[in-house]
């Protein structure tokens, strides 16, 4: 559970970049996850390398997971959400707006790949089935339940779904009468109802979004009206 928790967690950490930065929508992650787990898998199996030679641009990646980590008060991030808030706004402040938006997607796509890849060594067996549209829906909703534009909100959304997921595997099995796939149908049920609860009670989200103060250099005296 904690592990697949860490790659959820990864995985809304690369979302938050692009969406809860960025203000871009980014609805085919999925994609980019199973890119980094193929790439992973196929050197592994065709050419034979180690595991790290084998992630590719696994130490470019986690370089650049690091950096988006440290984006919750520096520059780039302050510009993100400039551009978020109002795209207008930070091109008229001189920000190459169309510039940002590109580093964030691929920030964020290199994000999702690193996850993808460490999900491909982890699990040994990679499938297109593993990759649904699904993925996509859970890693939003841990964002937003976690808090979108905090990446610690990212990850304790992480952990919140990997629990709905694997509790209710457990809370639903009493249920009598019920076929496997009527019980999994409860179990999405459940999941959806418990989110949107934790929605409803917090609309911003467990941990919300929390801009910096950023102080304002004052004028010398002898300038001052």
């Amino acid at each position: 559970m904690a592990t697949h928790a860490g790659l959820y967690a990864l995985l809304a950490l690369g979302l938050n970049v692009i969406w809860g930065m960025g203000g871009m929508i980014n609805l085919g992650l999925v994609g980019f996850y199973a890119l980094g787990a193929y790439v992973a898998a196929l050197a592994a199996l065709k050419l034979g390398v180690p595991m790290i030679v084998g992630l590719g641009l696994a130490a470019v990646a986690t370089a650049g997971a690091g950096w988006g980590m440290a984006l919750t008060t520096a520059p780039y991030g302050r510009v993100l959400r400039a551009i978020r808030d109002d795209e207008q706004v930070a091109e008229v402040a001189g920000k190459p707006v169309r510039r940002f938006k590109v580093e964030a997607f691929a920030l964020s796509a290199a994000i999702l790949g690193l996850a993808g890849g460490l999900y491909a060594h982890y699990t040994s067996f990679i499938a297109p089935d593993a990759f649904v549209p699904l993925v996509t829906i859970y890693v939003v909703l841990a964002l937003t339940a976690g808090g979108t534009g905090n990446n610690w909100g990212a990850v304790l959304g992480a952990g919140l779904v990997v629990f709905f997921l694997e509790s209710t595997r457990f809370a639903t099995a009493w249920l009598p009468g019920l076929a496997p796939v009527q019980v999994a149908a409860v179990r999405e049920f459940v999941i959806g109802v418990s989110l949107i609860l934790v929605l409803r009670l917090r609309p911003a989200g467990l941990l919300p979004e929390r801009l910096p103060r950023i102080a304002l250099p004052v004028a010398p005296t002898s300038e001052r009206p």
